[in-house]
């Protein structure tokens, strides 16, 4: 909507506490481009959590290069708006330029799918990564088969996964 930007304006103020996201852009859909819709919209959505001094959570998906170049074009400020990177999936180019940057990486099951990832991950400081606890169908199926699993299963199954891939 025309008012969008006023609309996070007023909840950012309305919620001191609130963090700016889940944004970022994803290569698979319309929109893409340089210049095009996505990145506008994103770097919209950046500059409203600078501005605000508020962490931004992205969710990128297929070019973490552009991603980080949008950031930095918006004179990123690492002090005051920390990034988490959601769902993590960039090779060792992004750990080394979300380090810079000071990023949380937020890993999940998926992260470590890709060779490179696992292998990037190694990088990754122990106090800037987070798990993600929450779990796909196919990560419950490949992991429990039909047996019904409680969260604190899954979560736990998800750190192990992980943790195994980290050492």
């Amino acid at each position: 909507p025309e008012d969008w930007d006023a609309q996070i304006s007023m909840y950012l103020t309305k919620y001191p506490k609130a963090w700016v996201g889940e944004c970022g852009i994803d290569k698979r859909f319309p929109g893409y481009e340089k210049g095009g819709f996505q990145e506008a919209v994103f770097e919209r959505q950046a500059k409203i959590a600078f501005a605000y001094a508020r962490p931004l959570v992205i969710h990128c998906l297929g070019d973490y290069r552009r991603m980080f170049d949008i950031l930095e074009n918006a004179d990123y400020p690492k002090e005051t708006s920390p990034i988490l990177l959601h769902r993590f999936g960039g090779d060792m180019e992004a750990v080394r330029r979300g380090i810079q940057m000071n990023a949380l990486f937020s890993i999940h099951a998926d992260s470590i799918q890709k060779k490179s990832t696992r292998e990037a991950l190694r990088e990754v400081p122990q106090h800037l990564l987070r798990y993600e606890t929450d779990a796909d169908e196919s990560f419950v199926l490949r992991n429990f088969g039909t047996k019904k699993a409680s969260p604190s299963e899954i979560a736990q199954r998800i750190v192990e996964e992980l943790t195994s891939v980290m050492l």
